[in-house]
């Protein structure tokens, strides 16, 4: 009789931790050591984030250390953001990988309320602006570049007898170029809608 009650006992103990393994909500390791005074004074954080971003704001507080790291971080990812643009929503979120996932995913980044641009800089961050979007898969990666000039080809050279093989890479380069040059203008004198196209 004992032992029934026993293995009873046990079963019941086996199916309650069972139940409430089960019932437990699953969450990430590091969120289980929160305290409610943590969990509150996030709460509180994030309201003052939302109340941050709202144009009622008359003073900025700093709300959460930004350091250079972090600003840089970022800088890598967005290089047509102004630092200040950077540094207020760093101090907003507190992550540098939520400031780039708003970066990555299209979002505004307002100047802080109390940021006045000197006239030179506002002049050229809205030009910046107007010619490179934001959204960087909107962006244009093509860059003119004069490799005659790069390079220091002189075009009046007959380069056409010199070995490829024997040379080192920077007169490689130099060749190339040059080959590239003469190429295009004995293209340019058979073909008139090319020639049309850079007249």
């Amino acid at each position: 009789m004992e032992q029934n009650t026993v293995i009873a006992l046990v079963t019941v103990c086996i199916g309650i931790f069972i139940a409430k393994w089960f019932a437990s909500p699953k969450e990430h390791p590091s969120a289980r050591g929160l305290t409610n005074t943590q969990l509150s004074s996030s709460g509180n954080a994030n309201s003052n984030a939302r109340a941050a971003h709202s144009p009622t704001t008359a003073r900025r507080t700093s709300r959460r250390p930004v350091t250079q790291a972090m600003i840089d971080t970022v800088r890598n990812v967005a290089p047509s953001l102004h630092i200040e643009q950077i540094r207020y929503d760093l101090e907003s979120t507190g992550s540098v990988e939520t400031t780039v996932e708003r970066f990555l995913s299209g979002q505004t980044f307002p100047f802080p309320p109390d940021y006045v641009p000197e006239s030179e800089n506002t002049s050229s961050s809205q030009n910046h602006t107007m010619a490179e979007p934001s959204d960087f898969r909107k962006r244009s990666n093509i860059k003119p570049d004069n490799l005659i000039s790069k390079f220091n080809v002189d075009l009046d050279q007959d380069m056409s007898n010199l070995d490829f093989k024997s040379l080192d890479i920077e007169e490689r380069k130099k060749l190339l170029v040059w080959e590239a040059r003469k190429n295009m203008e004995k293209r340019l004198e058979t073909d008139e809608e090319m020639a049309s196209l850079i007249k």
